[in-house]
C-alpha cells in the first residue's frame, strides 16, 4: 500500500540519519575506516534494511495478501501474486513456497554483501598501493603551490574556493586598514 511504502521509506531515512550520527564515527574512530562520502550509511544501511524487509515480505506472501486490492484476481492470469512470484527459474513453479522464496532472498543478499565487501577491500588495497607509489616517486619534489595539513585532507573547505567568504574577509581587512589609518591621524 502507499502508506506502507511511505512508512518503509521514512524508516530507511531515519536509519541513514542514525548511521551518519553513530555508525560513521564508530567506523572512523574504532576501525579506522574513513567513509568520506557516506556510502555505507546512505546506500549500505538502507539497502540492508530493504533486503531484510524483502525476506520478511517474501516469507509472508500469499495470494490473499497480494490480491486483496486486485479486482481481477479471480482470473489466475491477472493475479498480482502470480505476477510477483511466478515460479520457475531458481524455484520450480510446483515447488515454490513463501519460505523458499525468502531463502532465495537471503542468498541474494549474501551474494550482494560478499561482492560489496570484496570489491571495497580490493579498491582500498589498490588505492593504498597507488598512494604509496605516488609518495615514493615524488619524494623530495614539490607537488604544487598549496599543501594541506593532514586534518584538512577530507574537508571540502580545503578544495572548494568560497568567493563569498573571500569577499567578507577582504571587507574585514578593509575596515581594519581604515581604522588603522584613522588611528595614525
Amino acid at each position: 500500500t502507499p502508506f506502507g511504502a511511505a512508512l518503509i521509506g521514512t524508516c530507511a531515512g531515519a536509519l541513514v540519519t542514525l548511521g551518519f550520527r553513530f555508525v560513521q564515527p564508530f567506523l572512523a574512530n574504532k576501525l579506522k575506516i574513513n567513509d568520506s562520502c557516506g556510502v555505507h550509511n546512505l546506500h549500505g544501511l538502507s539497502s540492508m534494511f530493504g533486503g531484510f524487509l524483502s525476506v520478511i515480505f517474501a516469507a509472508i506472501a500469499s495470494p490473499k495478501l497480494y490480491d486483496q486490492f486486485n479486482s481481477a484476481a479471480e482470473d489466475p492470469e491477472k493475479s498480482s501474486f502470480k505476477e510477483i512470484f511466478p515460479g520457475g527459474g531458481i524455484i520450480p513453479a510446483d515447488d515454490w513456497s513463501p519460505a523458499r522464496q525468502a531463502g532465495v532472498q537471503v542468498a541474494a543478499m549474501g551474494v550482494t554483501l560478499a561482492m560489496g565487501i570484496v570489491g571495497g577491500l580490493a579498491t582500498g588495497v589498490l588505492l593504498r598501493l597507488v598512494g604509496k607509489l605516488q609518495t615514493n616517486s615524488t619524494a623530495g619534489t614539490k607537488q604544487g603551490s598549496v599543501s594541506l595539513p593532514v586534518e584538512m585532507l577530507f574537508d571540502d573547505a580545503g578544495y572548494i574556493h568560497n568567493h563569498q567568504e573571500e569577499q567578507r574577509e577582504e571587507a574585514e581587512v578593509g575596515k581594519d586598514n581604515k581604522n588603522y589609518s584613522a588611528d595614525l591621524v
